[in-house]
């Protein structure tokens, strides 16, 4: 049989393409009928037009934002502390440019590397009682830099269905295999991880669960607890991002496991954003030393982007200093409460609105129970900026993986009163009730 294979292999003729070249009279008329599709889409420029002119903010005073020469009471700032403009921080910040000027022109691992960069990162991690911090300039290319980072091909990452867009583009960038569970589903979440059998006994393939500790899409408190029960059954790893808690949950300000009661070290790998609560821009993740010298190596959003001006590192450097010295973190979770407790208890609120955020959230989604006709946040938010407040509606990218409610976004901050509080509820009850 095997000689009668061998003559057989030698007897057929080998294969060769016919090659049939185009004329150049083909040619031309192949590229003539070509038509590129447009840069932008119909849709995406349909959108445009229809999108109102951009608010340009004049000034700011506490609670209150000057555009056009008018004030407005703002809901829509994310500085949830004032530090971006607490008198010490300015200074800190003034004091910092007449030394080392307004910008690094570098990145960190090309001469970008300035003395206020390295003592962030170190009062970072003092803060947060990690061994080592890393920053990076832009806020979202911290954790879609830091999850492809550490998760490869072959790795799984199990995230959130409500997950920022963030952690989606990460998670998209590491080409891991992804597992998704309905959002805070402890029960499904145990279910994936019990599906992952073969994927532990791997000694190359890592598992990570990646959450949000409050939810940018919900504003709903994150069940660490119960994820952290189930490593003790689950050789996993956690990154978790801390953007909308830092600042906020927690005495003084360090987070949720600060808020839990629990050590920062019981997570793996912590990021979040310096531009909420810190006042200043950028973002930073923390962990253990080994840890950090991995990101600086692997981070796409450290090796290539230019560091954040040294300035701002500094203005962040007292932030921090402020979150464990002064009353604003107490300050803005009695206002945190009040809202929940405003909410809660007014029955014509209660009639056109729904909230899926925590009592502990200065991040507060409010839904529309009964909506007519799509574009009714966009009216509502509208209605209110006539009524002299700022409250903007939520606003999502078409690329999310699964598809987000719409509704208004509330930012709770520690300059509020309660006057402001009650001036918010009663607008947004009048504008629902001419527009619902």
């Amino acid at each position: 049989m095997l000689i009668l294979l061998l003559l057989y292999l030698y007897s057929i003729k080998s294969y060769k393409p016919v090659d049939e070249r185009l004329s150049q009279t083909e040619e031309e008329e192949l590229i003539a009928e070509w038509k590129p599709e447009p840069l932008v889409s119909k849709e995406d420029a349909e959108i445009a037009l229809r999108q109102p002119p951009q608010t340009i903010i004049e000034s700011f005073s506490g609670s209150r934002v000057k555009i056009d020469g008018k004030e407005y009471l703002n809901f829509s700032c994310n500085g949830f502390l004032g530090f971006q403009k607490h008198p010490e921080v300015i200074e800190a910040a003034i004091d910092c440019s007449n030394k080392y000027g307004v910008g690094a022109c570098g990145p960190r691992g090309f001469y970008g590397s300035i003395t206020p960069h390295m003592s962030l990162e170190k009062r970072i991690a003092e803060f947060m009682g990690v061994p080592e911090a890393v920053i990076f300039s832009s806020e979202f290319q911290t954790i879609a830099s830091v999850i492809p980072a550490f998760a490869k091909p072959g790795d799984v990452l199990i995230c959130d269905k409500g997950a920022s867009f963030g952690i989606q583009t990460g998670a998209q960038l590491s080409r891991a295999n992804v597992k998704w569970y309905e959002h805070h589903n402890i029960g499904e979440l145990k279910r994936v991880l019990e599906r992952l059998t073969d994927v532990f006994q791997r000694e190359k393939n890592r598992v990570f669960v990646v959450a949000e500790s409050i939810s940018s899409h919900h504003g709903d408190l994150l069940p660490l607890q119960e994820i952290l029960a189930l490593k003790k059954q689950f050789p996993f790893r956690i990154i978790l991002d801390e953007s909308f808690s830092i600042g906020v949950l927690g005495k003084t300000g360090r987070g949720i496991t600060e808020h839990l009661g629990i050590p920062s070290t019981s997570v793996e790998i912590i990021t979040a954003s310096i531009g909420n609560a810190l006042g200043s821009i950028g973002g930073f993740a923390c962990g253990l030393a080994s840890m950090g010298s991995h990101m600086r190596l692997n981070c796409s959003g450290y090796v290539f982007s230019c560091s954040i001006p040294p300035y701002l590192a500094a203005a962040a450097i007292k932030s921090i200093d402020l979150l464990e010295s002064s009353e604003e973190v107490n300050i803005l979770q009695n206002n945190i409460k009040n809202f929940h407790k405003t909410i809660t208890s007014n029955r014509s609120f209660s009639n056109y609105f729904t909230s899926p955020s925590s009592e502990f959230s200065a991040l507060v989604h409010l839904r529309i129970k009964k909506k007519n006709k799509e574009g009714t946040e966009e009216e509502i938010s509208d209605g209110l900026f006539k009524r002299g407040i700022v409250l903007p509606r939520t606003k999502y990218s078409k690329r999310e993986v699964f598809p987000v409610e719409h509704g208004l976004k509330v930012s709770i901050t520690s300059e509020h009163t309660q006057e402001d509080i009650n001036t918010l509820i009663n607008e947004l009850v009048e504008v629902a009730k001419e527009l619902l």
